[in-house]
């Protein structure tokens, strides 16, 4: 596997545990949904015999079904909080985390082999320079051109970089 591969294949890696750690969050998330919102209609189931009780419109088997809430309530809370806890802990931050590491790699190892092929390719044209003014020194001296500068002189711009080590417009 070569190195670009590896970075690929890293951040893919990483994207699928992340959505994979995501689908167990959101299925652990909707069990702890679900039992809120059976505490909910048997809070509210309670509230309405409550009200029929105090309106006087209540019967023996509401009354039942008051105490018997009383206790479903109970169960569902502790239902509810180990649900919601086992949401908690199956939240993907990690995985968030990573995937955003890998996508930091990546890029940064996409910037560091652009910069060494861009380096690479301005070394060779370097050396096509050097080559091109010793032929142009060297055709120079057949008209009397003493020195290197005086066969061929720099341009304001590439003596701005060798003198100063600026580059114009950048």
């Amino acid at each position: 596997m070569n190195i670009d591969s590896y970075f690929s294949e890293n951040l893919a890696g990483m994207r699928l545990k992340l959505a994979e750690a995501a689908q167990r969050h959101e299925i652990a998330q909707a069990d702890a949904d679900e039992l809120r919102n059976r505490i909910i209609a048997s809070e509210q189931r309670r509230e309405a015999i409550t009200a029929a009780r105090l309106n006087g419109t209540s019967n023996a088997e509401e009354a039942n079904e008051f105490v018997a809430l009383g206790g479903d309530l109970e169960v569902l809370r502790e239902m509810h909080a180990e649900s919601k806890a086992a949401a908690i802990k199956l939240d993907p931050t990690t995985e968030r985390q990573q995937v955003a590491q890998a996508e930091k790699d990546l890029r940064e190892h996409v910037n560091a082999a652009s910069y060494e092929a861009l380096f690479s390719r301005t070394r060779e044209i370097e050396a096509l320079l050097l080559k091109s003014l010793a032929a142009t020194f060297t055709a120079g001296k057949a008209v009397g051109k003493r020195t290197v500068g005086d066969a061929f002189s720099l341009t304001p711009a590439l003596r701005s970089v060798i003198t100063h080590n600026h580059l114009p417009g950048v």
